[in-house]
């Protein structure tokens, strides 16, 4: 498990322990998933963001691409409430014409398709244009163009539409104007990654993902296999094994048993402090998040009951938040006379 010679660590890898994502005048700070941090570990990496990018994007935005690297562009702009629960990349690169494209990527990891991901999508872009127009106030309708790619691992098909004009309630005579261009889903699984045939590390990473998704029948020794050897002399080795131990959880046997067939000289090493340092982590993680989403369900519970039903994107903020945000919110839920006066402080 090595680092590639003259290749700097990712920044997210020196703190993801630590990341955070804070709220204005809250300082809140949240664990992220290991969903979360290894998509944005692996992607931060420019040469294997250029590698994902430009295999899912379109041929026709592909064949028009620059040789420039992505460049990974800061997107704090985007509502933290939000942002806390997602994997929000934001790249900016550059057509041969010279004119700058961005690139809105995201890991979307629930158990179910979200339905509101079209609305996400639309109010991230607006922000990321809001600011263009801010910054550059001389070309106020020279926005960047901006497409984005949603990376789905859930076990379920994708149902949710890809763009707010399939939402709409329209009819034949106005269809043609109220459609909009939307955007695409790239089901991670062993049939949609066929495309990562020439990055043998990114395909291993992606089934890995896959893997914590899927039912145990469809978790072999023969999967885990398959995933070592392509992970093998790469310098996502040792984050991808951690993560199938944290994330994925399969039992020790077939753990030594796919590395019995992929690396049979080191099992007992593999198996031995890193094995139980990394399972450990994802204990101690399991049962934070495990807390943090009993609270929130505890919240919904109480405010159904106070208030009636509760709106939608309340619900959907609230399952997405921080153990010390939820706690917090109960706490006000209390006195709050309104459910909006719980979010307002």
């Amino acid at each position: 498990m090595t680092t590639k010679e003259g290749e700097e660590p990712a920044e997210s890898a020196r703190s993801e322990i630590a990341e955070t994502a804070e709220t204005p005048g809250q300082g809140l700070k949240r664990i992220p998933s290991p969903h979360d941090r290894l998509f944005r570990r692996v992607l931060e990496n420019p040469a294997r963001a250029a590698a994902v990018l430009k295999t899912y994007l379109p041929r026709a935005i592909t064949d028009r691409l620059s040789d420039d690297p992505p460049k990974l562009v800061d997107g704090s702009f985007v509502d933290p409430a939000l942002r806390e629960s997602r994997s929000d990349l934001l790249f900016e690169m550059t057509l041969a014409t010279g004119t700058p494209l961005l690139i809105y990527t995201l890991l979307e990891h629930k158990s179910t398709p979200d339905p509101l991901t079209p609305l996400q999508i639309e109010e991230y872009k607006l922000k990321i244009w809001r600011r263009e127009y801010t910054q550059k106030p001389t070309h106020p309708f020279k926005l960047p163009p901006i497409l984005a790619l949603v990376f789905y691992h859930g076990d379920r098909p994708w149902t949710v539409p890809c763009s707010i004009a399939e939402m709409i309630r329209d009819e034949d005579a106005i269809r043609a104007v109220t459609r909009s261009p939307g955007y695409q889903v790239h089901h991670v699984g062993p049939d949609g990654v066929l495309e990562l045939a020439a990055y043998p590390d990114l395909r291993g990473i992606f089934l890995a993902l896959y893997l914590s998704q899927v039912k145990g029948t469809q978790r072999t020794v023969a999967r885990y296999a398959e995933i070592f050897t392509l992970l093998e002399n790469s310098d996502l080795e040792e984050v991808g094994y951690g993560y199938i131990v944290r994330g994925v959880q399969p039992s020790r046997a077939i753990l030594e048993e796919a590395l019995r067939i992929v690396k049979p000289d080191q099992v007992e090493a593999i198996m031995g402090s890193f094995y139980e340092e990394a399972l450990t982590e994802g204990r101690t993680q399991g049962l934070t998040e495990g807390r943090t989403e009993g609270m929130s369900e505890a919240f919904l519970k109480l405010a159904q009951v106070k208030y009636g039903a509760v709106p939608q994107e309340i619900a959907a903020t609230v399952r997405q938040a921080s153990q010390d945000k939820v706690d917090r919110w109960l706490e006000a839920l209390v006195h709050a006379r309104k459910i909006d006066d719980i979010f307002k402080s």
